[in-house]
C-alpha cells in the first residue's frame, strides 16, 4: 500500500472517530498518520492530508525506524548535512535536475542558513523532498549512527549512500541500480586491500570495498549490516563496513568510469580539525585490521 492510500485509510477511521467523539481514538489516529509522513486538518467536508517534510527533533534517538516515506519508494537518496551551505544546495539541485528518486536529508548543522535553505528545497518538492533536522552536531552524533539512523527510518528497496562533494551532471544512480542485479551494493569508486593489508588501492569491477562517495545498496542487506556504531568519522569506516559485507559472502561493484559525476571539494574530510580527524581515522582503520588483516578469502584478489 502505497503511504498516501494508508494515510488516507486512517483519516477515514480518524473522521468517524471524531463524528463518535472518540477524541481519544482520533488523537491516536492523528500521530499514526503523522508517523506515515502526513498531517491530516479538518475541514467542513472532511478532512485534507499534507506531506510532512520538514521535522525538528532534539535527539537523533527520536528518529523512529520507518518513519520517512515516499510515494513509490524504490530507490531513495539518504544525505547528511554538516554545514557548507552553498555546496550542500548545490549538491541537492543537480540530484533534484538529473534523476526522479526522493531524498532524504538528515541535518546536523545547527546552522540558520542551512536550515531556511533545506525548508525551502523541501516546501518546493514535497513529494521528493524530506528534511529531519536534529539539534546534534555530526560529531556529538557520529557518521556512522547518523547514516545507521537515516536508513532505518527511509522506507525503500534501496538506498543510495552519498556525499555532498559528488556533483551530479546526468543520471548518476541508475546505472548503477542496473548493477545491483547480482550484487549486494554498486558504487562510484572502489578499492582493493593491498597486498599488505596498510592501503587500499583504486579498482573497479568486484572490488573488496566501496567508497561512500556514491554507492547504491540494498537497504535489506544494509540492515543486516549497517555501518559500525564506533564509526564516529567517515574516513575508513566505509572500508571497514565494505570488508564486514565481503565476510558475510556479499559482492560489491564499482564502476568509476562513465557516471556523469565530478568530484568537488570534500569538506569532511579537508574542512575537518585535522586532530580529531587523523584520531578517529586511526580508530576506523586499527578496528578493520583487528577484524579482518588476513582473511584473504573473503577478498576479490587473494592477499598476504
Amino acid at each position: 500500500m502505497e503511504p498516501i492510500e494508508e494515510a488516507t485509510g486512517l483519516a477515514k477511521l480518524r473522521l468517524e472517530a471524531r463524528t463518535a467523539k472518540n477524541w481519544q481514538e482520533a488523537d491516536r489516529l492523528r500521530d499514526e498518520i503523522s508517523s506515515v509522513g502526513f498531517s491530516v486538518l479538518d475541514t467542513p467536508d472532511g478532512f485534507t492530508l499534507e506531506r510532512i517534510t520538514h521535522k525538528t527533533l532534539t535527539s537523533i534517538k527520536e528518529l523512529k525506524p520507518n518513519s520517512i516515506t515516499f510515494n513509490h519508494p524504490d530507490t531513495v537518496v539518504c544525505l547528511l548535512v554538516e554545514g557548507w551551505l552553498e555546496d550542500t544546495v548545490e549538491s541537492i539541485k543537480r540530484i533534484l535536475l538529473f534523476t526522479a528518486f526522493p531524498i532524504a536529508i538528515l541535518d546536523l548543522s545547527q546552522q540558520e542558513d542551512i536550515h531556511g535553505a533545506l525548508l525551502e528545497l523541501s516546501t518546493l518538492h514535497p513529494e521528493r523532498v524530506e528534511v529531519v533536522t536534529v539539534n546534534q552536531s555530526m560529531m556529538e552524533v557520529g557518521w556512522a549512527t547518523a547514516y545507521n539512523q537515516l536508513i532505518q527510518a527511509v522506507v525503500a528497496e534501496n538506498v543510495v549512500i552519498m556525499d555532498i562533494s559528488t556533483l551530479f551532471e546526468g543520471d548518476a544512480i541508475s546505472p548503477l541500480i542496473q548493477h545491483l542485479q547480482g550484487n549486494s551494493a554498486v558504487g562510484w569508486k572502489g578499492a582493493n586491500v593491498a597486498t599488505d593489508w596498510l592501503s587500499f588501492e583504486s579498482s573497479t569491477g568486484s572490488v573488496d570495498a566501496l567508497l561512500s562517495y556514491l554507492l547504491v545498496v540494498k537497504r535489506s542487506v544494509f540492515l543486516s549490516y549497517s555501518f559500525d556504531p564506533k564509526a564516529k568519522f567517515y574516513r575508513n569506516a566505509d572500508l571497514e563496513w565494505s570488508l564486514q559485507m565481503r565476510s558475510e559472502g556479499h559482492t560489491l561493484f564499482a564502476i568509476i568510469e562513465d557516471l556523469p559525476c565530478t568530484q568537488g571539494r570534500h569538506h569532511g574530510y579537508h574542512d575537518s580539525d585535522e586532530e580529531y580527524r587523523t584520531r578517529e581515522s586511526k580508530r576506523n582503520y586499527d578496528r578493520l585490521l583487528r577484524k579482518f588483516r588476513g582473511k584473504s578469502e573473503i577478498l576479490v584478489r587473494p592477499s598476504t
